[in-house]
């Protein structure tokens, strides 16, 4: 028999045990006596979500598995999303962005952040980057090699070029969302070394 303790102590924990010592999980008084062989145990990590630590932030990570998105390119019709098996499986999804694409919405979405005559304000650029960066993982890899890294020159020229005006809004709440936002997207299309020197 083993006691099984529900909980993992690192120093930026956000609780303390009777012994001062920070974790993060359930106390002691949720600690459980085990057979070994007791089904309700599962493998290490698979059963919980993990918390991102600075291991886990500098570890490789799983990629999109894109290999086969040639195999969708009909000639004369340009694919924006497909299916992911490990992401999203819904066809009526990838319909709708599908029928995003071919009415010109990522291109109007690329000018209006592009735009220098009327510039996009930056809740504006942050909200338009967060959309595109939550269906990244859906994006067809041809697209995205494409795209996205149109999306980043638009964004970074926003950014350093907007007039005083427009930064006058620029909050680090909001730098924090494009950040989070752009490692979305940059997943699809950079290298671990290269998003990092982006």
């Amino acid at each position: 028999m083993r006691i099984i303790g529900f909980r993992r102590y690192d120093e930026e924990g956000d609780r303390e045990d009777d012994e001062g010592r920070s974790y993060y999980g359930m106390s002691q008084k949720y600690d459980d006596w085990f057979v070994v062989t007791d089904p309700r145990l599962a493998k290490k990590g698979t059963m919980v979500k993990k918390n991102q630590t600075k291991e886990s932030l500098n570890s490789e990570e799983t990629m999109i598995d894109d290999s086969n998105d040639h195999v969708y390119n009909q000639v004369g019709e340009q694919i924006f999303a497909l299916t992911r098996q490990m992401h999203c499986r819904s066809t009526f999804m990838v319909e709708m962005i599908n029928r995003f694409g071919e009415l010109g919405g990522f291109d109007k979405i690329l000018h209006r952040i592009q735009n220098t005559e009327n510039w996009a304000p930056i809740e504006v650029v942050t909200l338009l980057l967060s959309v595109v960066g939550q269906i990244s993982l859906l994006l067809h890899k041809d697209f995205a090699n494409e795209y996205i890294p149109a999306l980043k020159q638009a964004v970074w020229n926003n950014i350093v070029k907007s007039p005083e005006s427009n930064i006058r809004n620029f909050t680090k709440e909001r730098l924090d969302e494009i950040i989070e936002a752009c490692e979305t997207l940059f997943k699809r299309v950079y290298s671990i070394n290269e998003r990092r020197e982006v």
